[in-house]
């Protein structure tokens, strides 16, 4: 079973903060459970999201 975290845990996982974490879920569909009035996260989605959402800039090669 894949490990649950808090919204605390979550941003803590993400680097960020709990509120960017609402907003990530209202404006960027982060995948999240509601439970009893409590947001759950699963480390896998929150991992497949990321690879989802992160863009990779070219990089810069230096001149010799």
């Amino acid at each position: 079973m894949s490990s649950l975290m808090n919204t605390k845990e979550a941003a803590q996982y993400l680097g960020i903060n709990e509120k960017k974490i609402y907003s990530l879920i209202s404006d960027q569909g982060l995948p999240a459970t509601k439970i009893t009035g409590k947001w759950l996260f699963q480390r896998h989605l929150l991992d497949r999201w990321l690879e989802q959402h992160t863009e990779n800039y070219p990089s810069i090669q230096a001149t010799p």
